[in-house]
């Protein structure tokens, strides 16, 4: 069998073409450094120490997500979430919100309480057989909203012994007013 000419030209280039660009792609997939990004948001993914791809710095969340509301006129607590050990909780967001005469300002307490002892549901801050753990003050204007994001780590709540509860929320602790807080925000439970 005789080949054309025009089918050696073509035999030639397709040869030498591979040969040419063969290196060229081995080469990208071992030896170049990718960036992983994405074009939305700019957030890159990582390599963990181990050389795992680590394209999210949060817990695995899966259908572990939750939302949280509530609200409490005058001072106290506004429980938001809870889970038993050996689960643990993981905020992500929070939005507090104040109402009533403009100029005024209360303090907000964002807590988790841990039972070590006994059997006494959780009722806030006091209650018997809970260790307190004041994570952050946050002082909210009547009549504006502050949000709090853990875009990055998630704010995640102290562990609380197997078969003990952690609840999480936010203690309206004080101010020059009364005025009812509004709380909103998701998280999710994870191990």
């Amino acid at each position: 069998m005789r080949f054309t000419s025009k089918q050696v030209v073509t035999m030639v280039v397709a040869v030498s073409l591979a040969t040419i660009l063969a290196p060229v792609a081995v080469f990208a997939a071992t030896g170049q450094l990718v960036n992983i990004v994405d074009p939305t948001n700019g957030h890159g993914a990582k390599v963990t120490s181990n050389n795992a791809l680590q394209v999210e710095s949060r817990a695995y969340q899966g259908g572990n997500a939750f939302n949280m509301r509530n609200s409490r006129y005058a001072f106290g607590w506004i429980p938001l979430a809870s889970t038993t050990g050996p689960n643990r909780l993981a905020i992500t967001e929070l939005t507090l919100a104040g109402q009533y005469d403009v100029g005024k300002v209360g303090e907000v307490l964002i807590e988790a309480m841990v039972r070590t002892s006994g059997s006494e549901p959780c009722n806030g801050p006091g209650t018997a057989g809970y260790s307190r753990h004041t994570l952050k003050h946050v002082w909210v204007q009547s009549r504006q909203t502050t949000q709090l994001l853990w875009n990055g780590p998630s704010l995640v709540l102290p562990l609380a012994p197997s078969g003990q509860p952690t609840c999480f929320g936010v203690t309206y602790y004080a101010g020059d007013t009364n005025m009812t807080i509004y709380a909103d925000g998701t998280g999710y439970r994870f191990q």
